[in-house]
């Protein structure tokens, strides 16, 4: 059985602090860089507002370009989990 390499990423950004000008989120820039870099594409992206707190929720989905990201998913993973992908 053939399993599509997609996974589905989640990050909570907490609200920044009051601030005069804009607001970047650094850690976050930088897992979507090193994402990227591993060999993963964004196939789709939303977020979530979350009222009570003041942060909100990216969710997202990856799809595995290659053998060297597949890799990767499986060491990080939590101990005990397996996957299974399949390239062409």
């Amino acid at each position: 059985m053939k399993t599509k390499a997609v996974h589905s990423f989640t990050y909570y950004i907490p609200p920044p602090p009051e601030r005069r000008h804009g607001y970047q989120e650094k850690n976050f820039d930088k897992i979507i860089a090193f994402l990227q870099a591993q060999g993963h594409e964004l196939l789709s992206w939303q977020t979530q507002a979350c009222p009570k707190s003041g942060g909100m929720w990216f969710i997202s989905l990856w799809k595995t370009k290659n053998r060297q990201a597949i890799i990767l998913d499986e060491q990080l993973l939590p101990e005990g989990h397996t996957a299974h992908h399949e390239l062409p």
